[in-house]
């Protein structure tokens, strides 16, 4: 069962999955405020995921769900997220039984292809996970 359960979560996550070659992110790279579409009207519903290494992330409003190939589920509470301009900004933390786990979430309008099947996404993803700073796609 164990078995069906990883190949589920990643094939999910290569649908989901964004640009296989990972680039330096930083505020510079982001396109001018008027390129940017609206944000959704709910800024606390997304699904994002991104390849190399598989991960897939769940911003809900009562928690934020982080999975990685490999490594299982994380449940992070939810915190509201600051905002500039039409980028979003989430930053949580849970206490794991030897460590604390921090992550980062950086959420932006942007066309965002994937990689495996060719798919646009209308978001863009940056996740800093206890340092290790992933790229991907979201919805």
């Amino acid at each position: 069962m164990k078995i069906y359960t990883y190949l589920l979560l990643s094939l999910t996550v290569a649908i989901l999955a964004c640009q296989p070659k990972a680039k330096k992110l930083e505020d510079a790279d982001l396109p001018p405020a008027e390129e940017i579409p609206a944000k959704p009207a709910d800024p606390i519903s997304y699904r994002c995921a991104g390849t190399e290494p598989f991960w897939g992330l769940r911003i809900m409003p009562n928690g934020i769900e982080y999975d990685r190939a490999g490594e299982g589920q994380t449940m992070y509470p939810y915190q509201a997220p600051s905002s500039k301009g039409d980028t979003l900004f989430f930053q949580t933390e849970v206490k794991l039984e030897k460590m604390t786990s921090r992550i980062s979430i950086k959420i932006w309008p942007g066309s965002c292809s994937d990689g495996m099947s060719d798919n646009t996404y209308p978001f863009e993803v940056r996740v800093t996970r206890d340092g290790e700073a992933l790229q991907g796609c979201g919805e």
